[in-house]
């Protein structure tokens, strides 16, 4: 997803390049026990089982059609912990928009548990969990 450069107006794509240091530090600090990917989380189906999918501030910007087929990929882990700007009502966006979100409300409701509540730069934040074992 890109990051809006505010000076400019302009997107820039560099979550890529944040997510290679992300695992190379993890890999020196793990010893490589954590494996990270970087694949589009609406097309990617993981091959093995894995215990958690952390989803950071990503499904505020997909579309219900990409919310739900993001879901549907990731069967492969047992839980998944989602954190987004929340709302009282959902509205549907074209992907790689924005709009806050609530997962336990139409058109998704999911049986989710609220872990916590946050504000960060004058938005609302939730970080939520979803168990699909």
């Amino acid at each position: 997803f890109p990051s809006h450069d505010s000076s400019s107006g302009k997107k820039r794509f560099v979550w890529k390049r944040k997510i290679s240091k992300i695992a190379k530090v993890c890999d020196n600090v793990f010893g490589g026990k954590i494996k990270f990917v970087n694949h589009s989380i609406t097309e990617y189906v993981h091959p093995t089982k894995c215990d958690l999918v952390l989803l950071k501030d990503v499904l505020q910007h997909l579309s219900y059609d990409a919310i739900f087929k993001c879901l549907s990929n990731i069967t492969y882990s047992k839980y998944i912990l989602i954190t987004n700007d929340v709302a009282d009502i959902n509205v549907n966006i074209t992907d790689g928009g924005y709009r806050p979100l609530n997962l336990s409300k139409e058109p998704f409701n999911l049986s989710i548990t609220k872990i916590f509540e946050f504000d960060s730069c004058g938005f609302h934040k939730q970080v939520d969990i979803i168990n699909f074992k």
